[in-house]
């Protein structure tokens, strides 16, 4: 029932508006859980799992909330409760590399949910943190609907309605962003690693890092010489600090610039300030401190 192939045929008419879905396929059911088992791989793909399965899915996470995701190695427990459900849900695009070990000792007939797939801008070697573009994001949940709505046809209807609402508020998100950052003074924002450059791009301006993909590497002195110097010619009076990493490096720059510290949150879990926000709220709060960063006048 997860063939990979009629699978892309039902994402794609999701993506497209379509309703239209194969009855063949039966309910997803455990020994213990009737409701669909999905494991998602981080936060916010949880989260918008979560919210389309609502009631009529159990949903858990692979990365815990306070982990730095590039470098996580799935455990054996990881690997068994993947091996025990319908689903697996991953962002895709080499976020997490290590997928396909753990997919490979799964059943034939787990489906999985490559989020990346059907977003336009996904090219290798990229900046793969998609979820925090609003645009992006309600593709990846249009993805995660579809699948769940295959596995799970019975309850297709309730999964598809919860991602319309879920789909609806990241437009508000989107249009929240757009609005609020429209009258900016500054042009660039410094992070402590590669990941905001979808968000970027979105909304037109500029992102640094000290860092690549991976915020656990430390970036050479030359390299803080350089974004130093970089801070000071675009004048930014504000560099970002990432919650789930060290703020040593971010810490430093402010030091050598004169600059402060913000907080701009990856999402790559719930960490440090945002820990008991949702994607949602820590977004927003994300739109504040771009806000000050990028000195929109009050």
């Amino acid at each position: 029932m997860r063939t990979g192939a009629l699978l892309s045929i039902v994402i794609a008419a999701t993506l497209l508006g379509g309703s239209a879905l194969v009855a063949m396929a039966p309910s997803a059911v455990t020994a213990t859980d009737d409701r669909l088992q999905v494991v998602a791989t981080f936060y916010p793909l949880y989260y918008f799992s979560n919210e389309i399965g609502g009631g009529r899915a159990h949903v858990s996470m692979i990365i815990p909330d306070n982990i730095e995701p590039h470098s996580f190695d799935p455990r054996p427990s990881d690997i068994v409760r993947v091996a025990r459900s319908d689903i697996i849900v991953y962002n895709g695009a080499g976020f997490e590399p290590w997928i396909s070990s753990i997919v490979a000792q799964a059943p034939a007939d787990l489906m999985q949910i490559d989020t990346s797939e059907y977003l336009a801008e996904n090219m290798s070697g990229r900046d793969p943190h998609f979820w925090l573009d609003p645009v992006s994001a309600q593709v990846q949940v249009s993805t995660i609907a579809a699948g769940m709505a295959w596995a799970d046809p019975g309850n297709s209807a309730y999964y598809l309605a919860n991602a319309a609402n879920l789909t609806a508020r990241l437009a508000d998100l989107n249009t929240a962003f757009e609005v609020g950052l429209q009258d900016r003074t500054k042009n660039a924002i410094v992070t402590t690693h590669e990941g905001f450059d979808y968000m970027a791009t979105r909304y037109g301006f500029e992102a640094y890092a000290a860092v690549g993909i991976s915020g656990e590497n430390q970036p050479s002195i030359q390299a803080l010489i350089e974004l130093t110097d970089q801070v000071n010619l675009l004048g930014l009076h504000y560099v970002y600090s990432e919650p789930v990493f060290s703020d040593a490096v971010m810490q430093t720059i402010a030091l050598e610039t004169g600059s402060g510290v913000l907080v701009l949150d990856g999402v790559h879990g719930r960490a440090g300030a945002h820990a008991d926000m949702d994607y949602f709220q820590i977004m927003y709060a994300n739109l504040v401190s771009l806000r000050v960063g990028l000195e929109v006048p009050e």
